[in-house]
């Protein structure tokens, strides 16, 4: 298992070992287009395509202004995010393989939040006012269909499922308490092949914001 390429396919390659599975690198095949990281475990073909944010808006603000904490724009770091989920899944559509995932990853932390926002679409809390401006009723959250797996479709305002063959996304990132990887399944039918790959812990299955 050679360990080229971006420091997250590094780590992700890392995390393979501590488990004991051997994996194959892009870097290790030769021919065809291969995923970033592709391994067999539990009778599954695994393709896994990994993205590094090499800048986040939080670290250039925090070079920026030489200090230990920064504010930023919620909305610039989904659409960083889903933009490097649709990059990704251009690789991973022609793989074949039972779950294709992709696995982002920062010198700092990601925010499940922003990822299942970049995923699924920005999440927006609807109160019912009366004329005068008033609540009326209770307000209810709703995702908008702006993620990267879930549009509306321009010719029949529908929505619709992007990138049906995604699996999941997550992110992985190392802390003194060793390797953290953590997925969020993108549809409820690879879940129990996700569950046959991956521990429960490292599956999120519903979140707050």
């Amino acid at each position: 298992m050679r360990k080229e390429g971006n420091p997250t396919e590094k780590l992700f390659g890392e995390y393979l070992q501590d488990r004991g599975i051997q994996g194959m690198h892009e870097m290790d095949s030769k021919g065809t287009k291969k995923p970033d990281w592709y391994f067999h475990y539990a009778d599954m073909r695994v393709a896994v395509e990994v993205k590094d944010l090499f800048e986040t808006p939080l670290s250039r603000e925090l070079a920026r202004n030489g200090r230990t904490f920064a504010f930023v724009d919620a909305d610039e770091e989904v659409k960083q995010l889903r933009r490097r989920v649709d990059s990704a899944c251009v690789q991973l559509k022609t793989i074949s393989a039972d779950l294709r995932i992709v696995i982002l990853g920062s010198a700092l932390p990601i925010r499940f939040e922003s990822v299942a926002s970049a995923v699924f679409g920005k999440p927006v809390i609807v109160i019912p006012l009366s004329r005068d401006g008033r609540p009326k009723g209770q307000g209810h959250t709703r995702i908008l269909p702006n993620g990267s797996i879930r549009q509306k479709d321009p010719a029949t305002g529908l929505v619709i499922r992007k990138h049906p063959f995604l699996s999941a996304v997550g992110t992985i990132r190392e802390n003194e308490d060793g390797r953290i990887l953590w997925l969020i399944p993108c549809c409820n039918e690879d879940l129990p092949k996700l569950q046959q790959v991956f521990t429960k812990n490292e599956i999120i299955l519903e979140w707050q914001t």
